[in-house]
């Protein structure tokens, strides 16, 4: 068995992932990301952007209906129906997902952080095992970064197979199916009803709740169920799903009952050939035992403001219970860019060391650069805490006076998802500095 030792270990490659990988190694830390599928994670491969293709060839498919009727639309007309191949629709998503995992993986590559394939098997806290045999590989870090994200929750009663399928698997038929049932009405199965709508399927959403998108507010729902009732998407809350019964024809029944019925009340019946079932995501937290990290009633890593939740070991994303969405996890990732906040200014300006700061307990220290030397070359790396704190100031004082204020200034610096650094500004030859690094939330 092979060992391999590394400042930074982050465990999965999706956006809460590999972007805190790429930030690690921009910084100069030796990282190591593991990765069980492909790189990019759920959001890339499959979810949000395989999703948003499917619903630009569904918007491009439906407007050539437009153009098929008698008289065409905006003086364009075509000589009949368009018609959808699945299978080469998928194939084209397909392709777009490729370029991204390439991508992502360039962008690793290009920050000098390693990517190793396969699944990680905790042995304690801070050691991962990598494959198995001989061929297994041990990975030892000094600060290690959960963010192995969510899969989607399976119903108990209803298990996932050829008729009942998931988001994943509902962005890969190759048979468009004529007709599907979506059991649960929040904004996943929303998108892919509407999707298989507009290309053609009937539709029908069977919700538990009083309505389609039950957490946000009645203002913002409107007009989607304006939309969806115009697009003659059958729905149906306050019902319950209850399984499915195969047909001999390969349909299947969904059986549901309304949540006021009786015991023992005959549920409903609605044929369909597939059953999308989109009522939320579950962490991959099963295999987290080994290093001792807390859990929420629903598996979720517990975690702190800074998302760390045990020592130089922080989470985030769908592992931290954020919302199931690539951008949230790349907001985490990047608190988590720096696993041990209490070294994130361990750089030495020409002999001159900037005094540590410890954002992780929000506190700031004074740090003397004496402008006597070359320290314009070099630049301070600005850690944000909290977005919702506010931009992050780094001010001047001068031991002498400047234009009678008795200070050089003070900038305000919007922080740069991008590149986050600000250049050290010299006020004069000989006049000594202290930058001090702070919040506007005044915590």
């Amino acid at each position: 068995m092979k060992t391999r030792n590394c400042k930074v270990l982050v465990i999965g490659a999706g956006p809460g992932g590999y972007v805190a990988a790429i930030r690690a190694g921009q910084l100069g830390m030796d990282t190591v990301i593991v990765e069980g599928q492909r790189a990019g994670g759920t959001c890339l491969i499959r979810g949000c952007i395989p999703s948003k293709a499917l619903i630009h060839a569904a918007h491009s498919f439906h407007k050539l209906a437009d153009h098929a009727k008698k008289g065409g639309h905006m003086g364009i007309s075509i000589p009949g129906p368009a018609e959808i191949k699945m299978a080469d629709t998928v194939a084209w998503k397909d392709g777009i997902v490729d370029r991204l995992n390439k991508g992502v993986e360039a962008l690793l590559k290009n920050a000098g952080v390693e990517l190793v394939n396969g699944w990680a098997e905790f042995q304690d806290a801070k050691t991962v095992k990598v494959g198995k045999g001989k061929d297994a590989l041990l990975i030892q870090a000094e600060n290690v970064i959960l963010a192995n994200g969510s899969i989607p929750i399976e119903l108990p009663f209803m298990k996932y197979g050829e008729h009942v399928i998931s988001s994943k698997e509902a962005l890969s038929l190759e048979e468009l199916p004529k007709r599907i049932a979506v059991v649960g009405g929040g904004y996943i199965g929303l998108e892919l009803g509407i999707t298989f709508r507009m290309l053609g399927s009937e539709v029908t959403i069977v919700e538990a709740m009083d309505s389609v998108l039950p957490i946000f507010d009645k203002e913002l729902r409107r007009p989607l169920e304006i939309a969806v009732k115009k697009q003659k998407i059958a729905v149906h809350t306050k019902v319950f799903a209850k399984g499915i019964e195969e047909n001999k024809d390969g349909s299947v029944d969904l059986l549901y009952t309304p949540k006021d019925a009786k015991e023992g009340t005959d549920p409903e019946r609605l044929t369909v050939d597939k059953v999308l079932v989109t009522v939320g995501r579950r962490p991959m937290s099963a295999a987290l035992a080994p290093t001792g990290v807390a859990l929420d009633e629903r598996g979720f890593v517990k975690v702190n403001n800074e998302v760390i939740f045990y020592d130089s070991i922080t989470a985030g994303g769908g592992a931290a219970g954020t919302l199931g969405i690539g951008t949230r996890g790349i907001d985490s990732s990047l608190v988590r860019s720096h696993p041990n906040n209490s070294e994130i200014f361990p750089y030495d300006l020409n002999g001159v060391s900037l005094t540590k700061i410890n954002t992780q307990h929000n506190m700031s220290s004074n740090a003397l650069l004496n402008s006597s030397q070359d320290i314009d070359k070099y630049y301070l790396e600005i850690d944000r805490q909290d977005r919702a704190s506010g931009d992050t100031i780094l001010s001047f004082t001068s031991d002498n006076q400047v234009g009678g204020s008795g200070a050089v200034g003070t900038r305000n610096i919007q922080y740069n998802t991008i590149e986050p650094r600000v250049n050290v500004i010299t006020p004069g030859e000989g006049t000594s500095i202290s930058a001090q690094i702070r919040t506007t939330s005044g915590t």
